[in-house]
């Protein structure tokens, strides 16, 4: 199974998520970039508020191959979330992480006036906050953004993804309130292999 793009996804998973359909307390946050285009597909089909999510990856490059971990979040208010599970976070000297902090202040900064213009971010207290991204594969980033959105204080937290690893789909259903995956391949490569156009959209996708 492949998906002509991130629209035809976000058709899927939309009708996976038909109960939520006009539900009153519940808002997609979608993970850009690629998280965007799936859950404006939903929010299109079940009539549900959108947002981005509120927190940017904290990345601790690697110099010999050219890669990152994600080690944390931090959230639209400033405060940055370490995941203590993940082995670079203790092996991270502090000017590491200040300087991963620096760079997702700028790029949280920049993705808000992208996305939203000057529109604030949506009240997540009480709600029931549906996380939508494009696909999970080691699922670190969305182990994350749930810890550090549980800040906020949610009833309830739904995942919702087009493809997923099993790994990821473990770690995931372990601190998710509910795993919503359309395709749970036994073989995972890279979630770009399951689209067919895996470009983001031309034009921008506004709040």
């Amino acid at each position: 199974m492949r998906f002509k793009d991130r629209f035809e996804a976000g058709q899927k998973l939309a009708t996976l998520l038909v109960n939520y359909r006009h539900k009153s307390t519940a808002v997609l946050l979608a993970v850009p970039p690629g998280g965007v285009p799936v859950a404006f597909e939903i929010a299109k089909h079940l009539g549900l508020p959108i947002d981005i999510s509120l927190v940017k990856n904290l990345t601790i490059p690697h110099c010999e191959d050219n890669t990152a971990d994600v080690v944390g979040v931090i959230d639209a208010y400033g405060v940055a979330t370490l995941n203590p599970n993940i082995e670079s976070v203790l092996m991270a000297s502090p000017k590491q992480i200040n300087q991963a902090i620096s760079k997702a202040r700028s790029e949280l900064s920049q993705d808000n006036a992208m996305y939203r213009g000057k529109k604030r971010p949506r009240p997540l207290q009480n709600k029931h906050l549906i996380l939508v991204d494009d696909g999970l594969s080691t699922g670190d980033t969305m182990v994350s953004i749930i810890t550090a959105l549980k800040r906020f204080q949610p009833t309830y937290i739904t995942v919702a993804v087009p493809i997923a690893s099993s790994q990821a789909l473990k770690r995931i259903e372990q601190i998710a309130d509910e795993v919503v995956c359309a395709f749970k391949p036994k073989q995972f490569d890279d979630i770009r292999s399951w689209y067919i156009d895996f470009s983001l959209p031309q034009e921008q996708l506004l709040l």
